[in-house]
């Protein structure tokens, strides 16, 4: 058959277990401190609650709370 590559062509024999594994690793821990950190700013969000987010954006403007019906 030609033009299939094989899986025993494709294997790069420079590549290493530990290398495979450490990279690996490092990418989880990269995302574990990026969730780590997006779960701090999201915390920090809610507990301003939604007047102190908006007072933080500079917002003055208030909205009457009470739904309005329309027909």
């Amino acid at each position: 058959m030609q033009g299939l590559l094989r899986t025993s062509d494709a294997v790069s024999p420079n590549v290493t277990v530990t290398d495979v594994v450490g990279s690996l690793t490092l990418l989880a821990l990269i995302y574990a401190l990026l969730f780590v950190a997006w779960l701090r700013v999201v915390t920090g969000i809610i507990r301003k609650g939604p007047q102190g987010v908006a007072d933080s954006l500079g917002g003055t403007d208030q909205v009457d709370p009470t739904p309005t019906a329309t027909v």
